[in-house]
C-alpha cells in the first residue's frame, strides 16, 4: 500500500523522519531536499520512492543471509541457531 499524505498534521509528521527514511535506503541522509516546501503528493512519493530501496534491500539482505546460513551447515553446524552464532561471531568477533 502506498503511503499518502492527508493533513498538514500527517506532513509535519513525516517531515520529522523522512531524512531518517533516506538514511536507510542510502546510508546516509539526502541533504539537497527542501522537503518543508514539497506538496502533500510530492513528498508521499518520496517517502514510497525511499520506502521501496529499503524493501528491495530488506529482501536482498534475507536472500543473502539465508545463503550464508546454509554454508555454514553445509560447513558442518548442527543447526540453523547455530549457524547464526557462527554469522554473528565472523562479523563481530
Amino acid at each position: 500500500m502506498a503511503f499518502t499524505i492527508k493533513t498538514q498534521e500527517e506532513f509535519n509528521e513525516c517531515l520529522m523522519w523522512i531524512s531518517d527514511l533516506s538514511k536507510d535506503a542510502y546510508g546516509f541522509r539526502v541533504r539537497n531536499r527542501d522537503w518543508a516546501s514539497m506538496s502533500f503528493e510530492e513528498l508521499a512519493a518520496e517517502v514510497n520512492f525511499f520506502s521501496d530501496i529499503v524493501a528491495r534491500e530488506e529482501e536482498e539482505y534475507a536472500k543473502y543471509e539465508e545463503r550464508a546460513i546454509q554454508r555454514c551447515l553445509d560447513a558442518g553446524a548442527p543447526d540453523i541457531e547455530t549457524a547464526k552464532r557462527w554469522l554473528e561471531d565472523a562479523m563481530w568477533g
